[in-house]
């Protein structure tokens, strides 16, 4: 498929709908729609791009497979501060649990670049980590209880920006 632009939620699910099937694509779409109820934007392209809400970044995604080292159809690279952006939404022990499992080391991938901030020490959850990445949590799994942490944090994300 040649890289489509996107610069709207229509042409996100329209890139989902081409690049992805099943279960897939499916659960992409309903955190799609709630992107929209949201009121999040997006742009980018057909293999990445960002969410966008109020001019802030609250996510990137990468749809074409293989990427960085995650071999998942596609992923999400969560930005936030998940130490004190919590009190918004209420969680329970199972989110937690696959917020953690999907915290995101830092590889070194290139300190000096302009978005790249180095191994940060973090509370995520009210769990000290060391060397995290700053997208500090990286989702690159599709099943449907990942999906409602991503919507969770995206919410979380949207409030911390709300009260800005």
């Amino acid at each position: 498929m040649a890289r489509m632009n996107i610069e709207n939620l229509d042409q996100f699910e329209k890139a989902v709908i081409s690049i992805l099937n099943g279960e897939t694509r499916e659960n992409l779409l309903d955190f799609a729609r709630y992107l929209r109820f949201l009121g999040m934007m997006v742009s980018g392209n057909s293999d990445d791009g960002q969410v966008i809400f109020k001019d802030k970044k609250v996510c990137d995604f990468h749809f074409s497979g293989n990427f960085c080292g995650y071999p998942a159809p596609w992923t999400v690279w969560m930005t936030g501060d998940y130490g004190t952006e919590t009190e918004s939404i209420p969680n329970n022990e199972r989110l937690m649990e696959i917020v953690w499992a999907n915290v995101h080391f830092c590889e070194n991938c290139g300190g000096s670049s302009h978005w790249c901030g180095s191994g940060k020490r973090r509370k995520i959850f009210g769990r000290d980590f060391e060397n995290l990445c700053v997208s500090p949590i990286v989702f690159n799994g599709s099943d449907f209880e990942t999906v409602e942490c991503m919507k969770k944090l995206v919410e979380m994300r949207k409030n911390a920006i709300d009260n800005d």
